[in-house]
């Protein structure tokens, strides 16, 4: 679950190293509330990881990336 998220991140935003757990439930927490409070969700996941990663975050979109709200949901135990 949260060693997929891990991996997730890594990939999505092009950190030079996977997100160690407290930083992966940082981004996790940040995003859910930008959500929260109305920002779109691919918006609210690239401003978490812009504040939490600011030495490794490099914007992109890569084509079939995986979507902020999949990544949230790797996050749910139920998940696989």
């Amino acid at each position: 679950m949260i060693e997929k998220v891990r991996l997730l991140l890594k990939s999505k935003y092009g950190l030079v190293h996977v997100p160690n757990v407290h930083k992966t439930r940082r981004w996790i927490e940040a995003t859910r509330a930008r959500i929260a409070a109305g920002e779109p969700s691919e918006q609210a996941g690239g401003s978490a990881a812009e504040e939490i990663f600011p030495y490794e975050f490099k914007p992109h979109r890569v084509p079939g990336e995986t979507e902020v709200e999949d990544i949230l949901a790797a996050d749910n135990p139920d998940s696989g």
